[in-house]
C-alpha cells in the first residue's frame, strides 16, 4: 500500500497556474499532471490522513469552491487513516530533521505494516523514509531523485 503525504496531495489541486505567494517555492507543481495520472490508476491502493488532506484543502482555498469540493471527493476515493500512537516515536526521532508535519507523515507510514511506499515530493522526507525501509515514489520525478 502507498501512503501519500501532504506534498503529494497538494498536487491534486496545485498546478503550474497556481497563484503561489511571492517567495513560495512552486517546487513540484510541474509534476502535478504526473501525480494526477498516477493517482487515477492507484487510488484504491493509497492511504492518507486528514492531516494530508488538510494540506490539499489549504492549497484549494484560493482556487474556489470547485477545487475545495474536489479535495472532499478525493478523500472519499482514498483510504483515510487515523494517526496511530505508534507514529509519534518515529516523528519524535526525525522531528529535528524535517518539519513536524512531515515527521508525523513519515511516522504514519512507518507505523502501518501494510504501507511499503511513501509518495512524497519532500527530499528530506524521502531520504528518511529510505532509512526506515520504505520505498519512495514521486510521480514525474526519476527514481532516486532524493539521493
Amino acid at each position: 500500500m502507498y501512503y501519500a503525504d501532504g506534498s503529494a496531495l497538494r498536487l491534486s489541486v496545485v498546478g503550474s497556474d497556481y497563484p503561489f505567494l511571492p517567495g513560495e517555492d512552486p517546487g513540484p507543481a510541474e509534476h502535478a499532471e504526473a501525480w494526477r495520472a498516477w493517482l487515477s490508476e492507484h487510488a484504491g491502493e493509497v492511504a492518507v490522513t486528514e492531516m494530508g488532506l488538510s494540506a490539499a484543502k489549504s492549497a484549494a482555498i484560493p482556487l474556489g469552491w470547485e477545487a475545495r469540493d474536489s479535495v472532499r471527493l478525493l478523500g472519499d476515493r482514498l483510504t483515510v487513516l487515523r494517526i496511530p500512537d505508534q507514529a509519534f516515536p518515529v516523528a519524535a526521532m526525525v522531528g529535528g530533521v524535517v518539519p513536524s508535519v512531515d515527521a508525523v507523515h513519515l511516522g504514519v507510514a512507518v507505523a502501518d505494516p501494510e504501507i511499503d511506499t511513501i509518495v512524497t515530493y519532500e527530499k528530506q522526507t524521502a531520504q528518511l523514509a529510505r532509512m526506515y525501509g520504505l520505498a519512495v515514489l514521486a510521480p514525474g520525478l526519476p527514481d532516486h531523485w532524493w539521493a
